[in-house]
């Protein structure tokens, strides 16, 4: 097991980007053991997908659109301001 030292150099060749190989010869691990250190210590962070255009974020449809598309067309027929 790879120390928190160990694992901060592991990040610091991924930013100069060293490939797999590269980082696996230089810190002396083999490369199953390197990948399985990056898989156990990522973190994925998820975002909506729906994506709104500014002018379109008072519609009252947002909700029932979100359902159906993914992005809010540039000239949009149904949007309708919240009164």
């Amino acid at each position: 097991m790879l120390g928190y030292d160990e694992i901060l150099t592991i990040y610091k060749y991924i930013s100069l980007n060293y490939h797999a190989s590269q980082i696996a010869v230089t810190m002396h691990i083999s490369p199953s053991t390197l990948y399985r250190m990056i898989t156990a210590n990522i973190e994925i962070k998820k975002r909506n997908i729906f994506s709104l255009a500014y002018h379109y974020h008072e519609c009252k449809y947002v909700p029932e659109c979100k359902k159906t598309i993914k992005r809010c067309p540039d000239e949009c027929e149904r949007f309708e301001k919240y009164l």
